[in-house]
């Protein structure tokens, strides 16, 4: 192997690594409880339209689908802010 072809390759290494990182610190981490707007019946129906699990208080999602879901029905539809821990 030579010289150029190994300065190609641990530049291509090096990208894939920054890469990764950068996708990494934008991750959701599974699972995660939420609730949109501290308002129970706004998430319960977001909870519900999700497919994901209400406990009376929170919404347990278990999949990056649910996740996007609740978010989505939460922010775009019932006009709320939501708060998720994991």
């Amino acid at each position: 192997m030579s010289i150029v072809n190994k300065s190609a390759l641990l530049f291509l290494v090096a990208l894939v690594v920054l890469g990764l990182i950068s996708q990494s610190a934008d991750a959701v981490t599974i699972p995660a409880w939420c609730t949109c707007s501290n308002d129970s019946t706004k998430t319960q129906g977001s909870c519900n339209y999700a497919g994901a699990n209400w406990d009376g208080g929170s919404c347990g999602l278990d999949s990056l689908s649910k996740y996007n879901v609740f978010l989505q029905v939460c922010a775009t539809t019932l006009h709320g802010q939501y708060r998720c821990w994991h």
